[in-house]
């Protein structure tokens, strides 16, 4: 097995706050580790799986692989640390004669910071420990003594090897530098401490200061409701969010594509959510992942997005969430119902149909006409307009206070009384009503009722050109006003249903 060793920087105090103390009092670790991290799957593999087992350490453990290996994992998520392959602090100092007594000075057996903790000293193993460690006032003479020409050639070391960077961090920092042995072992993908902050070469990382415990760790999700059928299909609209979701750089790496050039680690995944009622394109990271300046990138997606859709003709409306991988997103998970009121202007046989429905504060106006075309409006302003389909739903979709909303509707045949509406608020169905021609309405007897007066009035208006005469003029007028006024076989009536399981799962 080959040698992976880490630097990491950490100050004498942190390894007392972190480590020590802990060991001493445990009740101390509900209060302090909370500052290593915001990420609950890191909180819970530093309670479980390194402090639970360090308190169970007796005295017969040896300490480099039992206490000094758990506190190189736990100040691990302190600040980023640095890796080196085949390179040690330990080789340098005992294995180059001219540099050991230079060195060797100015090290100091990690053990020496835990005095009351019991130990039977060192394992003698050469992976999965601690190593030596510098404390802070003796890395500039380290890193001096290590950066001399001739030695520095002679150790084959290089600007930005893990020691260099680390020692130079250190000094920046003001604190010491801790070495251990196999807390990541990159070439098989095992990490024993905080993945997010190991800097390396291969990685392009090693001058980013930026730490787990600095980040918001959620995943990051982005809902983009379908627009109105009108507008654009469900295909044409996804191939703009994939094109989008390939050239953005300020998001993590979409799909297969290497994410070496992007901003933000991890991976999303797009998916279409409820295409039969409300479509929604999701885009999430398939897990949560450490947002750098969580305020900042939204922002700049937002712009982004809507430039995305805006160029697209489309109207910018979407939300963007950061919610644990476990939760759903607000957005999703829940609304305010709406307090449904609905009523109808009916009107005589060749004016257009008109239905208004009443929530969360607007007035949504429907208007067919004699020509199955549809108007929406919104307040009085149209927000759609479109020609009914005997075998296509058609949505409208529109967003108003931090809502969006849906209205659809299904026309298998209008001429039969077949037109379905449905009203959702977010992905939650508030209201479904049918459209009932006002012949199916009514009793057989009202129905020839109705037929009569029609009769009569063709009869009459036959009887006008006939014998243009004023008393028969006058009964067609009379006829006229009362289809005008009772007869509404032609009428479209609107008839809330009940919203029974059915139509809930739909």
């Amino acid at each position: 097995m080959g040698l992976d060793t880490a630097y990491i920087p950490v100050k004498r105090q942190d390894i007392e706050h972190f480590v020590a103390d802990i060991v001493s009092e445990p009740s101390q670790l509900n209060e302090r580790i909370g500052r290593l991290s915001k990420s609950k799957a890191s909180l819970h593999y530093l309670r479980e799986h390194i402090y639970s087992p360090m308190f169970a350490l007796e005295g017969e453990d040896p300490f480099d692989a039992g206490l000094g290996f758990a506190a190189c994992r736990i100040l691990g998520f302190l600040h980023p640390y640095f890796f080196d392959r085949g390179q040690s602090l330990l080789n340098i100092a005992f294995g180059e004669p001219l540099l050991k007594d230079q060195l060797i000075k100015h090290f100091v057996p990690f053990e020496n910071l835990f005095p009351h903790a019991s130990h039977s000293g060192d394992s003698g193993a050469l992976n999965y420990r601690s190593g030596l460690y510098i404390p802070e006032e003796n890395v500039k003479c380290v890193l001096q003594a290590l950066s001399e020409k001739t030695v520095f050639e002679s150790l084959f070391l290089s600007e930005d090897s893990g020691l260099m960077l680390a020692l130079r961090y250190a000094e920046k920092h003001q604190t010491g530098l801790l070495e251990a042995f196999d807390i990541c072992e990159p070439m098989i993908g095992n990490y024993l401490s905080s993945q997010f902050n190991l800097r390396a070469s291969f990685l392009n990382n090693v001058h980013d200061e930026l730490v787990e415990a600095d980040c918001e760790c959620s995943r990051l999700t982005i809902g983009i409701p379908v627009p109105s059928s009108s507008e654009i299909d469900m295909d044409a609209f996804g191939r703009v969010i994939y094109e989008w979701l390939q050239q953005e750089d300020q998001l993590p790496a979409f799909g297969d594509m290497p994410s070496d050039h992007r901003a933000q680690p991890g991976t999303l995944e797009m998916t279409l959510m409820f295409s039969d009622s409300t479509p929604l394109v999701v885009v999430r990271t398939t897990e949560n992942i450490f947002l750098r300046d969580r305020d900042g990138l939204i922002e700049n997606i937002r712009i982004s997005l809507s430039n995305e859709l805006e160029n697209h003709g489309l109207k910018s409306n979407f939300f963007i969430s950061t919610e644990d991988e476990s939760e759903v997103p607000a957005d999703i998970a829940s609304t305010k119902p709406c307090q449904m009121q609905s009523s109808i202007t009916p009107r005589f046989i060749v004016n257009n149909h008109k239905w208004t429905f009443r929530f969360d504060g607007m007035s949504v106006e429907m208007a067919l006409s004699l020509k199955s075309e549809m108007t929406v409006l919104m307040n009085g302003k149209p927000i759609d307009r479109y020609k009914l389909s005997r075998s296509d739903t058609h949505r409208t979709v529109f967003f108003s206070n931090g809502n969006w909303y849906t209205i659809s509707v299904v026309n298998e045949n209008i001429f039969s009384g077949t037109l379905g509406i449905k009203i959702h608020k977010g992905i939650f169905l508030q209201a479904y009503f049918q459209l009932l021609q006002g012949s199916n309405c009514y009793t057989k007897s009202a129905n020839l009722t109705f037929l009569s007066f029609e009769v009569l009035t063709l009869f009459f208006g036959l009887m006008v050109f006939m014998m243009p005469k004023a008393v028969v003029i006058s009964l067609l007028l009379m006829l006229l006003g009362g289809m005008y006024k009772y007869n509404k076989r032609y009428h479209y009536f609107l008839r809330q249903m009940p919203l029974d399981d059915e139509h809930l799962n739909d």
